[in-house]
């Protein structure tokens, strides 16, 4: 009997990995995209603003290169912290909606009364239908 308890709970823990296995890779590729649009978006009009800020520079002596680089990490740094403060709305969403898929999905794992006869989980592809 306590063998089988463990091997339930060893189960059931192999189960829930792959749901949340899911979940990350969902949440992960998802994050991926978005960044990968802002990037596309930002990367051109960054580059206009930094070839703007280094023609006005009198030189190119290390002084002003100093000053070209100072430039491009603030319009970089500008740029992202806009970019954080659009995205974070959007990650909080993300995360709790990720959260209650997971939940809901691990219910028929956690649940003493689905144990006998609830179907498996065999693979992440299962948690896209929950």
């Amino acid at each position: 009997m306590l063998r089988r308890s463990v091997a339930d709970a060893e189960t059931m823990l192999r189960e829930l990995g792959i749901l949340l296995g899911a979940e990350q890779r969902q949440l992960l590729e998802t994050f991926q995209e978005r960044q990968a649009r802002f990037i596309d978006a930002e990367l051109t009009s960054a580059l206009n603003e930094l070839h703007i800020e280094i023609e006005q520079l009198s030189s190119a002596r290390l002084a002003d290169r100093t000053t070209a680089f100072d430039r491009a990490a603030a319009i970089t740094q500008l740029r992202i912290e806009r970019w954080l403060e659009r995205i974070e709305p959007e990650a909080d969403a993300l995360y709790r909606n990720a959260t209650e898929r997971f939940y809901v999905a691990g219910q028929p794992i956690l649940d003493p009364s689905h144990r006998i006869g609830r179907p498996r989980v065999r693979d992440a592809a299962a948690l896209s239908r929950c």
